[in-house]
């Protein structure tokens, strides 16, 4: 008996049934999917509890700005690809990733981009700059808290929206300014050391660098910018092996200026 079912299995005739079968139930379940409806959309900020530059409401009015009404669009006629696109060129976010349910739901998440520097110039336009390089505006409702620089900064030929500072930085003096204080953040949000440490970096009227601690009543003299990270390494030894025995209010000023010393006045 039992091998009489498996030959009939083995018919080439009953394959082609069963494989025929499956192509109208498949044929019908993608017809059916494709007159769902978009009924809902779901927005999840992944990173909110970081940053607060945008909310969900936000991410609704923009796609109501550019696009048509989604609500009550046929799901599978909604252009995934372009709908992403359109959400990242919101200047503060990095990513957009969106999904479909079979119940036709749009679950939308978004991840916004991390600031690592805070730029007000002397004209007092002010923006940030993330860890790529890319300018952020300010938000309305909320600052985010990270290192500051200010003083005489040149900011008025800065483009706001996506220009790498690598790319623009050498069109003028101004940009590359910008872009030596995007390289001078970047390098002190990237060492736990100093992003615990420096709490503003501050450009005097000879556009020299002065930076201000977070610990101890002291200014650090940096002067110009380049070979900073010498001068770090320098002011490294200082601190960890200098300051802890004599105090943190010992000094009046640190200057890293000159190539081979550190000259400390105090107070």
């Amino acid at each position: 008996m039992k091998w009489a079912k498996l030959k009939k299995m083995r018919n080439p005739i009953v394959w082609i049934l069963i494989l025929g079968y499956l192509i109208i139930i498949l044929s019908f379940v993608a017809h059916k999917r494709q007159n769902i409806p978009c009924t809902s959309m779901e927005v999840v900020i992944i990173d909110t509890a970081k940053n607060k530059f945008i909310n969900k409401n936000d991410i609704k009015l923009l796609i109501k700005e550019k696009k048509k009404q989604i609500i009550g669009e046929p799901i599978d006629k909604i252009d995934i690809a372009n709908l992403e696109h359109t959400i990242e060129s919101f200047p503060t976010i990095k990513k957009a990733e969106i999904y479909k349910t079979m119940e036709g739901k749009l679950i939308i998440e978004v991840t916004q981009k991390t600031p690592i520097i805070r730029i007000i110039g002397k004209n007092g336009f002010s923006f940030y700059i993330d860890k790529r390089g890319k300018i952020m505006p300010m938000a309305k409702n909320y600052s985010s808290r990270v290192l500051l620089a200010n003083g005489n900064i040149d900011t008025e030929t800065i483009e706001k929206d996506t220009l790498l500072l690598s790319d623009f930085s050498k069109k003028t003096k101004s940009n590359a300014q910008i872009h030596q204080l995007y390289l001078l953040g970047k390098f002190i949000f990237q060492h736990d050391f100093w992003r615990s440490q420096i709490e503003q970096i501050y450009v005097n009227e000879d556009k020299e660098v002065e930076l201000v601690p977070k610990i101890g009543a002291h200014i650090i003299y940096l002067g110009e910018m380049d070979k900073f990270e010498y001068k770090f390494f320098k002011l490294e030894s200082l601190y960890k092996e200098g300051l802890k025995r004599v105090g943190w209010n010992t000094y009046k000023t640190i200057n890293l200026k000159y190539s081979n010393q550190v000259v400390c006045e105090k107070r």
